[in-house]
C-alpha cells in the first residue's frame, strides 16, 4: 500500500501533536530546558531503514514499514519518544552525541540508554508496565544480550 507524501506529512503532524501532549516527552524537554513547541520545527520523514527509527544530525527518520501498522500514529509515537530524546541531546550539547561503535555496545551507549528509558516509560504509561517490559525483552533479544546480563 503506497501512502502519498501528503498523507505521510499528515501522520507526522499528528505524531508531533501527540508528542507535544505526552508526559514523557514534556519531561524530557524540560530536562534539557527546551520549549516543547520547538518540536514543530524538528524535521521528520519516512525512509527505507534497517531499523525502526534513527536520528541523524537532528533529523528523525522513521522506517516506512511503520506506516503499515494498524495504528501507525501510536506505533510511530513510541519511536518518536526515543528519537526526540536524541534530537534534544544533539541540539543542546556542546558537541555531537556519542555514536555506538565497535568498542561500545549500542545498549551501553548513554544516549541510547536515555532514549530507551524514555521510550519504555512512555509505553508503560500509555499501554502497561507489562507491554513496556515485553518491549525491553524484545530489544535485548534483538541485540543478543545473554540471559545472564539481561537483568543488568
Amino acid at each position: 500500500m503506497e501512502i502519498s507524501l501528503d498523507e505521510q506529512n499528515k501522520i507526522l503532524d499528528q505524531v508531533r501533536q501527540k508528542a507535544k501532549e505526552d508526559e514523557t516527552v514534556n519531561e524530557c524537554f524540560d530536562d534539557y530546558d527546551v520549549d516543547i513547541n520547538e518540536l514543530d520545527y524538528y524535521p521528520m520523514c519516512f525512509a527505507d531503514l534497517d531499523v525502526s527509527a534513527r536520528t541523524q544530525h537532528g533529523i528523525i527518520y522513521f522506517n516506512s514499514k511503520l506506516l503499515e501498522d494498524l495504528d501507525p500514529i501510536k506505533k510511530i509515537l513510541e519511536y518518536a519518544v526515543h528519537e526526540l530524546t536524541h534530537v534534544v541531546q544533539q541540539t543542546t550539547g556542546d558537541g555531537p552525541t556519542e555514536g555506538s561503535s565497535d568498542d561500545q555496545s549500542y545498549l551501553e551507549n548513554p544516549a541510547e540508554i536515555e532514549g530507551f528509558q524514555n521510550q519504555t516509560k512512555h509505553i508503560s504509561k500509555t499501554e502497561s508496565p507489562e507491554k513496556a517490559e515485553a518491549y525491553v525483552e524484545k530489544v535485548l533479544e534483538h541485540h543478543d544480550i545473554p540471559e545472564s546480563e539481561k537483568e543488568e
